[in-house]
Order: C-alpha cells, then structure tokens, then sequence
C-alpha cells in the first residue's frame, strides 16, 4: 500500500530532520525497500511471514509444505481458516504449484484458482483478525496466517507455526503520513518515540512480529527473550526463500478477479 499510495500522491513526503532515533536505530536493511526506494514516504514498523499453523494435539501429522497444507485441509474438511486476503492466499497457492509468489501470468493463476476453487468447501472461515481465536478454540485446527499470530496461538494451545518449505510470503508494514493529516508533527514524534529501543522491544513482545530495530539494541529490552526465535525473527535459511510483495497491477487485477470468484463459490 505505500507503494501505491506513493503512486497516487495521496502521502505526505516525511521530514527525516523529525526523526533523529529512527536515523540512529533502523536496521539498514530496513531503508531504501523496494517500497520506498528513497525513503521518501515511510518508516519500517515491523515485519515477518506468511505460512501457516495448526493444533499440534489435534492433528497428528507433522506438515511442512503448502502441499502438505492443503491435503490437510481437504482431510480436515470445515477445520479450516485462512485470511481474508487475496495476496496472501492467493501468492502462497501460486508458491505451491512452483510459482513465483508475485506471479501475474494468466495461466499460471488460472491453476491457483483451480486449486483455490477445489478447496474453497472445506474452508470453515475467511478473517484476517479472529482466525486464530477460531483456532484456539478448537473450532478450526488449521490455517494460513501470520506468524505473529501463529506463535501468540503457540502461548496459549498446543500449535505451531510454519513457514513453508516452497516459499512464500516476506511482508513489511509501514508508518506512512497522509495527504491531509492535521497533525503532522504528532506522527512524527510518535514514529521517533517507538523507535526507541526499550519501548520497540515492547511492541515486539506484544505482537511476536520482528522489529526493524538494529537487532544489537535490543538486548536487555522485553523482546530480548526472543531475539532467538526463528517464528519471530527467522534465519538467513528461511528469508532466502521467500519473496516482498511485489505484485503488479496487471496481477492485483487478475487475482481480485480471483478471489471474488473464491469468496461467491
């Protein structure tokens, strides 16, 4: 979105003179993205992956691939979620048939959709906020999330979370100012103050999603206990294998197309 935002001139350029601690603490990996190349519009507020979850206690099998998550979800019929959201559904299907997560060739979707389409009747629920409550409350035992989520789940029943072994989806969420904001000065100002060490630390224990903050600050802070968490921060291992959204808007096109034909059926 910051992207295409950018795109439509509908964001306000940010004034770095406003953001001395973001300039100190920010993880060069997490500036110049291919979302925002010159940091003109944004600032990186945390990150992580799509894969997807399960309750260990209710499904034996062990699965590691989105080929193995589908065979389970069509086994498990109606204990299944996914988010109501086509990019990530529809990309990590499009990784499961050997496609590019970013894919926008016809064909190519066409066969996510097939696939899409088969599954869709054991689909128990579309929801981007309470799929996990549907899991843990054991009326779904499988679904295709966040991996925030999936470890915040792993705290409270028995689960894990899983990244596929095909591939699949790196996400970064943004801090962007609109066109219009009356107060300005106030989202900055914010921007600077969670780019403290102490207080980003406690937002990634809060949320379980990584933090853009050099990783060497936060030791001592409340995410220190999970600077070794591979669901939190995932190894060199597993980021190589994975892929930004990138999609284009020759692919939106298709795959909204898509996914209203998967949400009607």
């Amino acid at each position: 979105m910051t992207k295409i935002l950018a795109a439509e001139k509908l964001l306000q350029p940010l004034d770095w003179s406003k953001l001395p601690t973001v300039r100190k603490n920010v993880d060069p990996k997490f500036t110049r993205t291919s979302d925002d190349p010159k940091n003109t519009y944004s600032v990186v507020k945390d990150w992580g992956t799509t894969g997807f979850m399960y309750r260990t206690d209710k499904i034996k099998e062990r699965p590691t691939t989105w080929k193995e998550f589908v065979a389970l979800a069509k086994k498990y019929s109606g204990k299944v979620t996914m988010v109501d959201s086509s990019p990530e559904v529809v990309g990590s299907m499009a990784v499961m048939l050997g496609y590019s997560y970013n894919t926008d060739n016809q064909k190519e979707l066409d066969a996510v959709k097939k696939v899409l389409l088969d599954l869709k009747p054991h689909i128990l629920a579309l929801h981007s906020s309470n799929y996990d409550t549907l899991i843990a409350r054991g009326k779904a035992w499988l679904g295709l999330g966040w991996n925030g989520d999936g470890l915040l789940l792993a705290s409270k029943v028995p689960a894990q979370y899983v990244v596929a072994k095909e591939g699949g989806e790196l996400w970064i969420d943004y801090y962007n100012i609109p066109v219009g904001a009356k107060n300005p000065d106030a989202a900055h100002a914010w921007m600077d103050f969670v780019y403290r060490p102490q207080i980003n630390g406690l937002e990634t224990s809060y949320t379980y999603y990584g933090s853009p903050l050099k990783r060497s600050l936060l030791k001592g802070t409340a995410a220190g206990k999970l600077l070794t968490d591979k669901v939190v921060f995932p190894p060199t291992s597993i980021v190589k294998r994975l892929e930004l959204n990138q999609v284009t808007a020759k692919g939106t096109r298709l795959r909204e197309r898509i996914w209203t034909e998967f949400k009607a059926s």
